[in-house]
Formats: C-alpha cells, sequence, structure tokens
C-alpha cells in the first residue's frame, strides 16, 4: 500500500486518509479434467459420482467441491453410515488450466442400533415416548431418522431439549447404541389476571395449564374469567327506571376448557386430536346479556414438517 499525497476538489484531505491498490493477477482459468474416486469398498463409484453431482469439463470451483463433499457424506449417512469421511484434494496441470480432483473416502462400518436408551424421562414413562421415535433396536442408523425422532418427541411439547444421538460418538463400530436424552418442562403453570372495563367493570381470571396430564403427554388449559358490572354515575351506562338489575343480572364470566393429544394411537404419530369446552355470558348493550354454550372438536394431520391439515367440528348452544 502507499500513502496517496492527491488532493480532492475541495482542496483538502485529511492526512489520516490512505489509499490501498490491490494488484489482481487473474491467471489461466482452471478447468476440472479428471475425477476420481478412491477408498469406497461398498459402494459402487457410479453411486458416489452420482451423489457427488460434478461435472468434468466445467471450471475449476471450490465452492462447489465443498458442498460436493457434504453431499456426499450426507449421502452415505443416510444410508447408515454414521463415520464416514471424504477427502478431496486437487493436482493442477503445469499451466494451471487443466485440474484432477481425487476425493478419498473413509467408509467406516454401516451402523445398525443394538439398543435405544431414554434418558431424562422422570415423569413421562417409555411407552409414551417410543411410539413417537422413527428408530429401533435393529434399524440402520440414519440421519433423516435421527431428525425425525427428535421432530416428533420436541412436538410432544412436554420437553424442553431433546438430543438424540450415538453412545461413544467417536469409536467406530458396527453397532452402537442409541441414546435419547430429554429435559421435561414444567408441567404445571398458573397466571392470574385483573382488571376494569366499562363494559365488563371489574374482573378476575385465571389460566392453568397442565402439560402431561397422567404422565401421558396430554394437555390441560383450564381458563377462567368472571366480572361485575359497577353501577358509576355519570360513568356506566345508566339502566331506565322500569329496569332494576339484579347481583346476577350484572355478571359477565368466561370458563374454557381444552385437552390436546399430541397423537392419535389409533391414527398414528402423525394425527392429533383437541376437545374445547367453553361456556360465556357477555353484557350487551343496551341493557341484556347473551350467554353461549359450545363443544367443539378437531383432527390434526401433519402432512408436512411445516405443514399441517386440520379438521373442526363445533356445536353451540346460545
Amino acid at each position: 500500500w502507499r500513502r496517496s499525497a492527491q488532493r480532492g476538489p475541495v482542496g483538502y484531505r485529511h492526512p489520516d486518509v490512505v489509499d490501498l491498490t490491490f494488484a489482481v493477477n487473474e491467471g489461466p482459468r482452471t478447468y476440472l479434467e479428471e475425477l476420481r474416486l478412491e477408498g469406497n469398498v461398498e459402494r459402487a463409484t457410479s453411486d458416489l459420482a452420482e451423489a457427488l453431482g460434478l461435472r468434468v469439463g466445467v471450471p475449476l470451483s471450490h465452492l462447489a467441491i465443498e458442498e460436493a463433499r457434504i453431499r456426499l457424506t450426507a449421502w452415505y449417512r443416510e444410508e447408515g453410515y454414521a463415520f464416514v469421511r471424504a477427502e478431496p484434494s486437487i493436482e493442477r496441470s503445469p499451466d494451471h488450466t487443466r485440474a484432477r480432483l481425487r476425493v478419498v473416502v473413509h467408509e467406516g462400518p454401516r451402523v445398525r442400533l443394538g439398543a435405544v436408551v431414554i434418558e431424562g424421562n422422570r415423569r413421562t414413562p417409555e411407552h409414551v415416548i417410543r411410539p413417537r421415535m422413527t428408530l429401533g433396536e435393529g434399524d440402520w442408523y440414519r440421519a433423516s431418522e435421527v431428525q425425525a425422532t427428535q421432530q416428533r418427541l420436541g412436538e410432544l411439547g412436554i420437553f424442553g431439549g431433546v438430543n438424540v444421538g450415538l453412545e461413544d460418538p467417536d469409536l467406530e463400530a458396527p453397532v452402537k447404541v442409541l441414546r435419547v436424552q430429554l429435559v421435561e418442562r414444567r408441567p404445571q403453570s398458573l397466571e392470574l389476571r385483573g382488571g376494569y372495563s366499562l363494559g365488563e367493570g371489574v374482573r378476575f381470571g385465571f389460566e392453568y395449564t397442565h402439560l402431561n396430564v397422567f404422565s401421558r403427554a396430554v394437555s390441560l388449559t383450564f381458563q377462567g374469567r368472571a366480572g361485575y358490572l359497577l353501577q358509576i354515575p355519570n360513568v356506566t351506562p345508566t339502566f331506565p327506571p322500569e329496569i332494576n338489575p339484579s347481583f346476577s343480572d350484572l355478571l359477565n364470566w368466561r370458563a374454557a376448557v381444552s385437552l390436546g393429544f399430541p397423537f392419535v394411537p389409533l391414527l398414528g404419530p402423525s394425527w392429533g386430536a383437541t376437545l374445547d369446552l367453553s361456556s360465556v355470558r357477555q353484557l350487551q348493550p343496551p341493557f341484556y346479556a347473551l350467554a353461549s354454550h359450545s363443544v367443539g372438536a378437531s383432527l390434526l394431520f401433519s402432512a408436512l414438517r411445516h405443514f399441517t391439515i386440520t379438521f373442526t367440528g363445533e356445536l353451540q348452544y346460545v
């Protein structure tokens, strides 16, 4: 770098300002001439080349090589090779116009699960957890199934943390133990509320939640709210002389109970259900109350990871 002595159009340049000049020598463009795969014993070279997804005769790209390495190892891990490694190296021609890519693969053993150990489930029995898992004893250790197991256990809503992995992950062996480590959330919570409004008067409420009823991962939510419309002259609505409201006429409330089932045993782990009961009494202008009672049920089908189809039915009495 050099310090510039040139001045700007206004005739002043700060003495601490410097210009940096970079000299770039592009050199010849390098093309991938040959792709060589070594070290694979159990999988065919043609399958590895397809998983890599690299083409010969195109400009050499270090980013494309790294992405291909990641694709290859992911393909192997999906086939049960938990300890696979792929190490690419590049050999260039003397004039740097051609290059040969050499990928050395260490497959390692194909891993089958000898046992599945569940830890951290102090409140939830294993017969609630295991049906949600997509991996079991005797299965191949596949990366997608590990991810699916973590997702399904997380969807139960009772665990604050879910970790699924091999015991002694650095020790290569054809039969390994799968360890499922769980952190259970606090199952119960209670929230109290209070306030005042001109339409409902003084009101008090609460919300009670239980995430793991009977240790079956069934959630229970109970919401209650009650209010009394105080008569404040020149503030609240004034009743006509012929209307003399009683204490019960000025009451309003809302009570709701909701049960959530993260999976329906008869339909499979992709199906969930909810059951909702509610009773509401609202004060309506000018001088009457509206009461309604309802029961509703929903079936939820998780077709994809971020896509859910819901079927809902409701009965209401007013």
